[in-house]
């Protein structure tokens, strides 16, 4: 029998030597080394499909729902979170802690929010906010939150948000964002994707070697080269020129 297929949307390490796995349909699961421990349905958040997750520096594990908001895992099962933290009923598709220990959840549709120790603040399109569906998150080098939205990316700063001035051949909707060892921010859209350094863009796309202009992940590896995850593929560059692979490969 061969085995099936599971997609999987985030790993991420348990700070133990184990890691979570999530899971669209199927939930989440643990992986000690040893064995898989599946956290379903009745556990679980009642949406079984996971966009996000993110182990803080407690060590405690957040988990962003496609239905069912936010959950948290805390003594031996999942919890969903309706008290302490207002999150509305949402998809969650990001989840960050910054250099302060705030958390931000990123919202597909109702905007930024921040739970800090002074409490909750929403961010949305009348705080500068380009959509109110929040795609991607990043905490910048220099302090700064950055945010992808379906409509452009922002920049935190004090309480608003203030839209990144990107090339006009850049797609607003935006995938993913990520910082690399240079310093350099990368930002995936649905066409392209640019890198942002010393305040000049680098527009990349299928015309350079990718092998698919709607890059949905970026993940700089051990040796510095970046990997780029599409539908169609995965495209990868250390010295500028790229080199693609398929299911096939």
């Amino acid at each position: 029998g061969g085995r099936a297929q599971v997609p999987i949307s985030a790993i991420v390490e348990d700070g133990r030597g184990g890691r979570w796995i999530s899971t669209n349909f199927f939930g989440l699961f643990h992986d000690d080394g040893v064995s898989q421990t599946a956290y379903g349905g009745g556990v679980g958040p009642q949406g079984m499909r996971i966009n996000a997750l993110l182990v803080d520096r407690e060590g405690t594990l957040w988990v962003g729902t496609h239905e069912s908001g936010l959950s948290r895992y805390e003594h031996g099962r999942l919890h969903s979170l309706r008290s302490g933290i207002e999150l509305p009923e949402t998809r969650v598709n990001d989840i960050l802690q910054d250099r302060t220990g705030t958390m931000w959840f990123a919202t597909d549709g109702d905007g930024l929010i921040r739970q800090s120790e002074e409490g909750q603040r929403v961010f949305n399109t009348t705080h500068g906010l380009p959509h109110n569906a929040v795609r991607a998150l990043l905490a910048a080098d220099d302090g700064t939150v950055w945010v992808g939205t379906e409509g452009g990316v922002c920049r935190l700063e004090g309480e608003r948000c203030v839209a990144l001035n990107t090339p006009r051949a850049l797609p607003v909707q935006t995938w993913d964002l990520m910082q690399d060892r240079s310093g350099a921010r990368w930002i995936a859209t649905q066409g392209r994707v640019a890198r942002y350094q010393d305040g000049q863009y680098t527009l990349y796309g299928t015309d350079d070697g990718l092998i698919y202009g709607d890059v949905r992940c970026l993940l700089e590896d051990r040796q510095g080269g970046i990997w780029f995850g599409t539908s169609a593929g995965l495209s990868y560059t250390l010295d500028g020129q790229f080199t693609s692979y398929t299911v096939a490969d």
